[in-house]
């Protein structure tokens, strides 16, 4: 049975600014260990970072830096992570971390990310697919769909499913906002 969370909003981080933005996502894990996490943005391309899809698509650091979605997962039981990192261009980044924000070292993939562009009432859907050994995992997963948008100005918002108190922290426990149950289990 797939795993699967339904579409859901992202919010702007209350202490960052936003243009005209609405995000949502979708994300769905196959029991083989393919994940595909689509993130639909609706608004303006104008005014937005966007950077334009690259034919050969790479792993890259800093993705963060500008517009980039980004999902994060635990293991129930575990306090390590793994961070994917998704530019609208195609490039990726995965990593693992032991605990919040310590030992980060680059996560092995079985492919790297697909990415399809779709057209969406007044925007797009990013849709990403990736195949790795650990999305095979039965446990149940916790799970924090983010992403980080740059305008044409530079300003930055930060989007999650929830925000912890403070100031944006994607690492953060209380980001985590849906659990994921082991395949078989209705969610």
């Amino acid at each position: 049975m797939n795993r699967v969370l339904r579409k859901s909003p992202l919010y702007c981080h209350p202490a960052t600014p936003a243009p005209d933005i609405m995000l949502a996502h979708y994300f769905h894990v196959t029991p083989e260990g393919r994940l595909t996490v689509s993130y639909v943005l609706r608004a303006d391309p104008a005014i937005l970072n966007l950077p334009d899809p690259v034919p050969n698509p790479q792993r890259r650091d800093g993705l963060w830096r500008t517009t980039c979605f980004e999902a994060f997962i635990r293991m129930e039981g575990e306090e390590g992570y793994r961070e994917l990192n998704f530019a609208p261009s195609g490039d990726w980044a995965a990593y693992r971390f032991t605990r919040y924000r310590e030992g980060m070292a680059h996560e092995e993939v079985s492919e790297p990310p697909a990415l399809v562009i779709e057209p969406y009432e007044s925007g797009h859907v990013y849709r990403y697919t990736l195949a790795a050994p650990w999305l095979a995992d039965p446990r149940r997963w916790h799970v924090a769909l983010t992403a980080v948008i740059e305008d044409r100005a530079g300003t930055i918002s930060y989007w999650s499913m929830q925000h912890p108190a403070g100031p944006p922290d994607f690492h953060h426990a209380d980001n985590y906002a849906r659990m994921l149950g082991a395949p078989g289990e209705q969610l």
